[in-house]
């Protein structure tokens, strides 16, 4: 006869390995050895068991659920940011042949576009000082130069 209890002590260390190399699929070796533990308790009439691997099995669908849902997302959202960029005026140097990895770094092309635009603008206003509260510009912020008592 086949030893369960044996396969249950190396199926936590596999589906460990697994989740650690970040594959899903350590989450279904993981659910393999809660049904396993099951049926090792009700065959030793040790009941406790039971629950306990059925709580560890609906965490492991829950698990499985919200490990697969983002990655199909995060592939839509790199696609769709990649277009983006791919299409603006000045985004030169990412080619149509290759496609961009992940949406981390879409976003820091993003926002270094946006800090080298906001830099042009601001070298190109920087002579300028506006003008408020009814003030000229040529009066705003000048030192005028006074005489300083005589030490004795």
């Amino acid at each position: 006869m086949f030893r369960l209890d044996y396969l249950s002590c190396a199926l936590p260390v596999l589906s460990t390995v697994l989740i650690s190399r970040r594959l899903w699929q350590g989450w279904l070796v993981a659910s393999a050895n809660s049904i396993i533990v099951c049926f090792i308790g009700v065959r030793t009439a040790q009941f406790g068991f039971v629950p306990a691997n059925i709580f560890c099995l609906a965490l492991y669908a829950h698990a499985i659920y919200k490990w697969k849902a983002p990655s199909k997302q995060t592939a839509s959202q790199a696609e769709s940011a990649s277009h983006t960029l791919r299409e603006q005026p000045g985004a030169g140097h990412i080619h149509l042949g290759h496609p961009v990895r992940s949406a981390a770094q879409i976003q820091q092309m993003q926002k270094r576009r946006l800090l080298e635009n906001a830099s042009a603008t601001f070298a190109e206003t920087a002579g300028r000082t506006p003008v408020d509260n009814e003030q000229s510009a040529g009066n705003r912020d000048r030192v005028h130069a006074r005489r300083l008592p005589a030490r004795s």
